[in-house]
């Protein structure tokens, strides 16, 4: 759709009131200004001035003082690098090109660093060596060059500042110069030094930078010697500088300060201070400045008399231009009205200030509705932000980002610590009946709402972060008013005030988990996990838990004894289709576990063991778990089950009887009978020459289907069976006889040699090894 063509807009009230006060405001000012500015303002403009000066003087000598500083650190870097060690001291400078042209690379990389360079370059005493920048690698011949730079090393402190030094080349051209002693600090020997020659001209033009050419700027230093170069012999600013050195001498020049100096009938303003030094290169020295006072006030009267001048044009050109600019300084009000009364004409005689301010009136209510409508829906907006934090989609916003996000969420958590409750519900207790899924999902409801009223009427924020499946999890935000330990006894205590009314209102026993507190939103996600997996270590037998996380430790060093007999028993009975049998033998096989490992995790461990084992069983009967348990992952619902009894009625339910129903559709009740004789036999025959064949023509039955119910029963071949029966008797002689092993294998029907063999391939060792580890053990 096409917007209407806007219309002009005619003047209203306020154009006129605008267009008076404009002509009265540039007319009558501007001429009082120039005059107040040129009688009355001039000492002080005078002041300003002066003071402006000054100031950039400041800054001139803290310019100054950072470089130095800057030079000190770089100096103290060189002396303290580990990479100019007294290895360099045994450098073979010709034959090692490499490393040779790398130092003086790295020489040319100082020189670069700061613009007082003029050169660097490396002393080796013993090595009697000079690496320069530009002149490479030289040999210090004996004599006064020998002796000068050894004197470098003499000196007490491991970076000093000297005046003068001449370069070797440039014996009549001293210069100043830092040295670096290798290595640093004074507890070592100095085997070298770093001289780092200093730029006089761009000292002297950093120094002089703010002073005009008829004044002088130099540094001294503690004993009045000049730092930077002065001017010609004969000219007046050496001579100045010479008055003004011995006027210093007895000055106290610790403080800065700022006075006028009178030299040949001229005025200057004369400012000097230390720098600000504590020691090292530059402490002791003097920044001093003398400026001729007329350079300072020259702007000061050309611009008083500018002002005048300006100020007399301006008038004539203010009350042409206050007409012409009146439309320019009208567009703002006439566009805001046309943005407020969608391009309608604005009445000739209306303000329309207070037309703006009305329809501004009607925006700010509109908003206020929109806010109240963002209010409702912020506890939503800021359960999906936190849904998504926990769940640690998130994770590249910074602490900051996360507590600015939950501000604009109405959540101020500047200064706010952060916990985590989690509870899980364990079945009715008096019955310990199965809850269906619906019944979980309203019992958890039910629950969910006690936490979340019970927490809320004590912490102003609470969110709840997961309730299903008979989990519950909250996160609560705490104020640091208290110190953490009182803030902890109170979770702790409300966590008991819910175990409480869980156990009273629902008949229900409960486990919950107080979490570590955080001062941190974006670890509450870790906190969390951590927080969850403390429910794996609860003490099944317990009807309810209160677990601290400050106080959570896992016992490492008590041995847990895994029921391995009765893990056998289970697979044979499973093997041979006795479902009663096995379901017996894993009621006794779970109160073993929970007697021994005495919590959660340790019994999901070992139920998860007892299930890898009926695996075995399974695929030993060749068949195929992914069609007998119709492509459930076992492993995934175990880990589900939390209740003990409900795992032994998963056990005997969905993993069992599948597997008896599959096997005794084919297997009949005389062979069953049949392989329980033959174990037995095995048993106590084991040391004869037995034989499958014998076995099955025995019991009139094929020895295929003997030896394949052997397999299923016992995971193991006939002949491996027999082998193991033997090996055990071999272990139990070794224990508990002095028999030797010759002895022992005539015992069992084997060639000593040849029950070495068999004994090292089971066990991994020869049976006097096994003896002796025995016997270790139970000494």
């Amino acid at each position: 759709m096409r917007l209407p063509k806007p219309t002009l807009t005619k003047r209203g009230s306020f154009f006129r009131k605008s267009l008076a006060l404009v002509l009265l405001i540039t007319c009558l000012p501007v001429s009082l200004i120039g005059i107040v500015i040129y009688y009355a303002g001039n000492d002080r403009i005078v002041g300003e001035v002066n003071g402006a000066h000054q100031i950039q003087l400041h800054q001139s000598i803290q310019r100054l003082d950072d470089y130095l500083t800057q030079l000190e650190l770089y100096a103290a870097q060189l002396g303290f690098n580990p990479e100019f060690d007294e290895s360099l001291a045994s450098l073979d400078f010709a034959r090692q090109f490499q490393q040779t042209n790398d130092l003086i690379k790295t020489l040319r990389l100082m020189k670069e660093t700061s613009p007082l360079i003029d050169s660097v370059y490396l002393y080796l005493k013993a090595a009697n060596k000079l690496i320069g920048d530009s002149n490479g690698v030289r040999t210090i011949e004996p004599g006064k060059d020998r002796s000068a730079f050894a004197d470098l090393l003499a000196e007490g402190t491991p970076i000093y500042w000297l005046n003068a030094l001449s370069e070797i080349d440039k014996p009549d051209e001293p210069k100043p110069a830092v040295v670096v002693k290798l290595p640093g600090g004074s507890r070592y020997q100095p085997f070298g030094a770093f001289v780092i020659y200093i730029n006089q001209n761009a000292l002297n033009q950093l120094v002089q930078k703010l002073t005009p050419k008829s004044g002088v700027a130099f540094l001294i230093d503690d004993d009045n010697s000049f730092i930077t170069t002065l001017p010609n012999e004969d000219s007046n600013g050496r001579k100045l500088a010479n008055d003004l050195r011995s006027y210093l001498r007895q000055q106290d020049r610790s403080d800065a300060r700022t006075s006028v100096y009178e030299w040949n009938g001229q005025s200057f303003s004369l400012s000097y201070g230390m720098l600000p030094r504590l020691g090292g290169i530059g402490a002791g020295w003097t920044y001093v400045t003398a400026t001729p006072l007329t350079h300072i006030m020259a702007p000061v009267t050309a611009m008083s008399k500018l002002i005048v001048m300006v100020s007399s044009f301006g008038l004539l050109v203010a009350l042409l231009l206050a007409w012409l600019v009146s439309n320019k300084i009208y567009d703002p009000i006439r566009r805001l009205t046309k943005l407020l009364h969608a391009f309608k004409e604005t009445p000739h005689s209306g303000d329309e200030i207070q037309f703006i301010e009305n329809e501004w009136k009607h925006l700010l209510t509109e908003k206020l509705l929109l806010q109240d409508r963002l209010k409702e829906q912020l506890p939503a907006m800021r359960g999906r932000f936190l849904l998504q934090l926990l769940q640690g989609n998130l994770h590249y916003l910074t602490e900051s980002d996360a507590r600015d996000k939950m501000k604009q969420l109405d959540w101020d958590i500047e200064g706010k610590a952060f916990a985590i409750i989690v509870a899980q519900l364990h079945g009715i207790s008096a019955t310990q009946a199965a809850f269906s899924d619906k019944d979980k999902q309203l019992a958890t409801f039910a629950a969910s709402n006690i936490m979340t009223e019970l927490f809320e009427s004590h912490y102003s924020m609470v969110h709840l972060i997961n309730a299903q499946g008979l989990c519950i999890e909250l996160l609560v935000v705490l104020d640091n008013d208290k110190p953490k330990t009182e803030l902890k006894l109170d979770l702790t205590r409300f966590g008991g005030d819910f175990v409480t009314a869980v156990n009273n209102v629902m008949r229900m026993k409960t486990t919950l988990v107080v979490s570590k507190m955080s001062d941190f939103l974006v670890d509450t996600p870790g906190v969390l996990e951590q927080t969850r997996s403390a429910l794996r270590f609860r003490d099944p037998d317990a009807d309810n838990q209160l677990l601290d996380m400050d106080d959570f430790m896992l016992e490492g060093s008590q041995p847990v004894r895994f029921p391995y007999e009765l893990e056998r028993k289970i697979v044979h009975a499973i093997s041979i289709g006795l479902e009663d049998e096995a379901v017996k033998h894993i009621r006794e096989f779970v109160r073993a576990l929970q007697s021994d490992a005495s919590t959660e995790l340790m019994v999901h461990q070992g139920m998860m063991k007892l299930l890898g084992s009926i695996f075995d069983v399974v695929l030993r009967a060749e068949e195929n778990p992914y069609v007998l348990y119709e492509g459930a992952h076992l492993y995934e619902r175990l880990l589900q089950i939390n209740d003990p009894e409900e795992m032994v009625h998963w056990f005997q339910h969905e993993l069992i009887r599948p597997f008896i129903q599959t096997i005794t559709d084919t297997d009949d009740r005389e062979l069953k009978s049949i392989l329980e004789q033959v174990i037995r036999r095995i048993d106590t025959e084991y040391a004869q020459d037995v034989s499958i064949e014998a076995y099955a023509e025995e019991y009139k039955t094929s020895p295929y289907k003997l030896r394949k119910a052997i397999k299923q029963a016992t995971s193991f071949n006939f002949i491996d069976l027999v082998t193991q029966k033997r090996l055990d008797r071999c272990k139990q002689l070794l224990v508990t006889t002095d028999l030797k092993v010759n002895d022992i294998a005539e015992q069992l029907g084997y060639q000593p040699s040849y029950l070495i063999r068999v004994f090292k391939k089971g066990e991994g060792m020869t049976p006097g090894q096994y003896r002796e580890k025995m016997e270790l053990k139970q000494g």
